[in-house]
């Protein structure tokens, strides 16, 4: 069995950055947003995948998530107060995830995201 070693690293900062470099944050729209059944919301492949019992190895899934449909004006006041300049996610707006219809109420969800004070 190989002995696990440790690496250590020097500390980073701010003033190792360009000025005008600009750090961000990511998320995907199944990890945080929840909400599977809410906002005419259609299942995503994830949802039929972890779904399916014996794909997660605990059951999980992201119908809930960390609830970020209900709770994203808090999830950008916190990406604003630890300072991050861009904020990347994806978007789910097909409900029958074919891309045949749009979702008026996932358009409605994500201005009212790209319109959050801190984000602007």
């Amino acid at each position: 069995m190989a002995k696990a070693t440790s690496v250590e690293y020097g500390s980073v900062s701010r003033s190792d950055f360009p000025p005008d470099f600009v750090f961000g944050v990511a998320t995907s729209a199944y990890q945080v947003e929840g909400a599977s059944e809410e906002g005419n919301r259609g299942p995503s492949i994830w949802d039929a995948f972890s779904n399916t019992q014996g794909k997660i190895c605990d059951g999980s899934n992201g119908d809930v998530a960390v609830d970020q449909y209900h709770r994203y004006p808090e999830d950008v006041d916190i990406i604003s107060k630890l300072g991050f300049g861009a904020y990347r996610f994806s978007i789910f707006i097909f409900p029958d995830g074919l891309g045949t219809k749009v979702n008026d109420e996932g358009i409605a969800y994500y201005n009212d995201l790209f319109l959050t004070k801190d984000l602007n």
